[in-house]
């Protein structure tokens, strides 16, 4: 149910975080997508709550509670992310709260113009095919690189 209701869109405040490139970028060769937190959309985002016990949901005694729970946590094992989610519902979910965005363009959440800022490239990312599609798509639309430190296991984003 859930799966088929809901879209989880999971943001961070830290796109230099080696171990968030390898999991989630294809091994530092794909993209992070930079929002401005300034627009509701980004900025209601929900800050996810990492916890050693695994939410149950009962059918029979489900609540809306039960489900913002669920939607909204992860083991603790994966605390370093500092994850923050904005949820979106289709019309069979339950509207529990204003900040639940509704599902547009069938499977996608539409942003306002402005909310992305700029295109982060991994550092083993082609950033020539990376240009050429911001190019296509979304002209003028800075883009950013990260890059490993020469001397310590770490990246830096630079313009």
């Amino acid at each position: 149910m859930i799966n088929e209701r809901w879209r989880i869109y999971c943001l961070t405040l830290r796109s230099d975080t080696p171990l968030m490139w390898s999991h989630y970028s294809d091994k530092h060769r794909g993209i992070c997508l930079e929002f401005d937190a300034g627009h509701a959309v980004i900025g209601n985002a929900w800050q996810v709550q990492y916890n050693d016990v695994l939410p149950a949901l009962d059918m029979l005694t489900t609540t809306d509670e039960s489900i913002f729970r669920i939607l909204v946590s992860k083991s603790s094992d994966w605390s370093y992310e500092g994850e923050y989610r904005v949820l979106a519902r289709d019309g069979e979910a339950p509207d529990v709260s204003p900040q639940f965005l509704p599902i547009t363009n069938k499977d996608f959440l539409s942003l306002p113009r402005g909310a992305l800022t700029a295109i982060i490239a991994g550092c083993r990312a082609d950033l020539d095919a990376i240009k050429a599609m911001v190019e296509r798509r979304a002209p003028g639309l800075p883009i950013k690189r990260a890059v490993q430190a020469p001397d310590r296991y770490s990246l830096s984003i630079q313009d």
